[in-house]
């Protein structure tokens, strides 16, 4: 499940007799909890820096990675993350090509993403 990257799961029973008749009962969501969320990511779009304000539920080493829109690895960093609020720089964009990235923050299990501009 953490794998997939939502924040809401949806799902359905279906109940079926040995007679083959079956009962399909209501659409059920479950909002998965995530140990980490962004606060604040600036500039959007970006020239050559990004300043990143991430909130985690307990310390660790948080990866930080910014991906192309092709999914190729632009940018890696393991950093050491407090429990709350916590701030990190991605230095040394300039030389990206315009378009649409993706950075990616991972802790254990918990990944979360956001697509930026580059200017």
């Amino acid at each position: 499940v953490y794998k997939l990257g939502a924040d809401i799961l949806y799902y359905r029973l279906r109940q079926t007799d040995k007679d083959g008749k079956f009962i399909l009962y209501n659409v059920v969501s479950i909002t998965l909890q995530k140990n980490i969320s962004f606060n604040s990511i600036s500039p959007d779009p970006f020239t050559n820096t990004i300043h990143i304000q991430a909130t985690f539920e307990q310390e660790g080493i948080a990866e930080i990675r910014l991906f192309n829109i092709q999914g190729k690895l632009i940018y890696s960093s393991s950093k050491n993350a407090d429990e709350g609020r916590n701030t990190f720089n991605i230095n040394g964009l300039s030389q990206l090509i315009s378009g649409t990235y993706i950075l990616e923050i991972r802790q254990g299990n918990d990944v979360i993403r956001k697509e930026l501009l580059k200017k």
